[in-house]
């Protein structure tokens, strides 16, 4: 099979909006898919009431050491459920109990995984000398391996000034994509902007309030909410007086796990709460792929690697190596020079760090779909994917 020579930028196919190339496209429908798929499931099912009813409130009702609730009441977000469907003793299943190994070891700390699979990825594979990227180079073919050759000296000298350490350069990039999503997760979503996270201040916009637990009414501050901690009759002797005497005034109220508990979690009733979960997750995977979107063209068959653009491979396939004599030699008689290339062998260290990240990759796909499917409305679940991929379109793209 002859060399396919890269077209040129002039005839190359038309730019989609935003710099998104047609492999974006396939990112977002898969993620998309997972969240629709999840959510269609739930509403035919009702996977995920138990866990915006019973579990909610029997959370709450724990920690104040009270009986788990078998029933729906006025503190759910969805109106009563009929008897069947969230039976008393109702177990839930494995993935949709906050408390899976999964959930608790990888989706809690998924940024810090994250994270770790991007510095992976600059450390160990762009740093082999094929992880190069090509650029806008001239003078491109892909030679019957699927690498890539260099054919003009321009092209070569512009291709290693853009690997240097520049503001540009691929590692750059990589480094302010990390910082911009790390600053979407953090400052904007979960922990601050200029004062309560953003999330909160859309939930508290559309009528959610921060009560003292599942078994009482009345609104407490905000901030009880915020910092997920537990509040007692020490810490907080004022609350618990008026709530004292508010569930002494009536018979039909009382303080969770009676008087002698004297601790309660408050949680937020009401309310948009965008699904953090679902953010993350399209987030994070989103970044992921982009940090080894050069790599991948290596790796899948032609009519998927077309896909990508050439501009934005990697020279050669950096998760192999050559081994033997590798050189140039000249055909007797001919005056043609006959390559000489050694044995190819796959380089452990790249290979297993693609490995890792691909797996992360996989989880959150899965935990994704397991949001979709067990937690969460499905209004909240479609605007944690819109946000997410919201924040991913304003990162940087290739390199």
């Amino acid at each position: 099979m002859s060399a396919a020579t890269m077209r040129s930028p002039t005839t190359t196919t038309a730019p989609l909006p935003l710099g998104l190339q047609r492999y974006h496209v396939l990112f977002l429908g898969y993620f998309t898919a997972i969240v629709v798929l999840g959510t269609v499931y739930s509403i035919l099912t009702g996977s995920h009431h138990a866990n915006l009813h019973t579990t909610i409130a029997n959370a709450s009702l724990a920690a104040a050491g009270a009986s788990p609730l078998s029933h729906t009441d006025s503190t759910t977000r969805l109106p009563p459920l009929p008897p069947t469907l969230v039976p008393p003793g109702h177990a839930l299943a494995y993935w949709a109990n906050r408390k899976n190994i999964f959930n608790q070891l990888f989706v809690k700390r998924a940024w810090f995984w994250t994270t770790l699979a991007s510095a992976l990825v600059t450390i160990v594979i762009r740093t082999r000398p094929g992880a190069r990227i090509v650029g806008d180079s001239l003078g491109v073919d892909v030679d019957q391996r699927g690498n890539l050759k260099i054919n003009d000296p321009r092209s070569q000298n512009r291709l290693d000034a853009q690997s240097k350490t520049t503001v540009t350069s691929p590692v750059a990039k990589s480094t302010l994509r990390w910082l911009m999503a790390t600053g979407y997760w953090r400052d904007l979503f979960t922990s601050w902007f200029f004062g309560p996270p953003l999330t909160e201040r859309i939930l508290t916009a559309t009528g959610g309030v921060c009560i003292p637990s599942a078994g009482l009414s009345g609104e407490v501050d905000a901030a009880y909410c915020r910092s997920r901690s537990t509040i007692t009759s020490t810490s907080h002797p004022d609350l618990f007086s008026k709530l004292s005497l508010a569930s002494s005034s009536s018979s039909s109220s009382s303080l969770p796990g009676g008087d002698a508990a004297m601790a309660l979690k408050p949680l937020w009733r009401g309310g948009h709460d965008i699904s953090g979960h679902t953010f993350l997750m399209v987030l994070s995977a989103l970044f992921l792929l982009e940090e080894i979107a050069p790599f991948l063209p290596h790796l899948v068959p032609r009519g998927v690697a077309d896909l990508f653009p050439r501009s934005g491979w990697s020279i050669s396939n950096p998760f192999v190596v050559r081994v033997g004599p590798v050189g140039s030699s000249r055909k007797a008689g001919a005056g043609q020079e006959q390559e000489q290339h050694g044995r190819r062998q796959i380089d452990t260290a790249p290979t297993a760090v693609l490995a890792f990240v691909l797996a992360i990759v996989a989880l959150w796909s899965w935990m994704l779909l397991m949001t979709a499917v067990y937690f969460h409305t499905p209004q909240e679940k479609i605007t944690g994917l819109v946000v997410a991929i919201g924040c991913w379109l304003l990162l940087p793209k290739g390199g």
